[in-house]
């Protein structure tokens, strides 16, 4: 995919610290539910448009209980970031 492409390049995430993916946080590490995984972690990332940011990461439950880790899904409104450059 061609970075011109990119629908959203400031909410695009390009590069990111690997917990965010899960997420967990580096910085601020907790537990919730008996696991390593928290809603709102907070992790560093950067943007295709080449802006770098402290943002809080989203973990649904209900997808993680499907198999599904926090960079599978796009999160809901509310959220500073997007998985998918479509």
């Amino acid at each position: 995919m061609r970075l011109t492409s990119v629908r959203s390049p400031s909410k695009t995430l390009l590069i990111l610290e690997a917990a965010a993916m899960t997420p967990f946080s580096w910085h601020k590490p907790q537990k919730a539910s008996g696991d390593y995984r928290f809603p709102n972690s907070m992790n560093m990332v950067s943007y295709v448009d080449g802006h770098v940011n402290y943002i809080k990461m989203c973990f649904d439950a209900n997808a993680y209980a499907l198999h599904a880790e926090a960079w599978h899904y796009d999160p809901p409104v509310g959220y500073d970031y997007q998985w998918s450059g479509d």
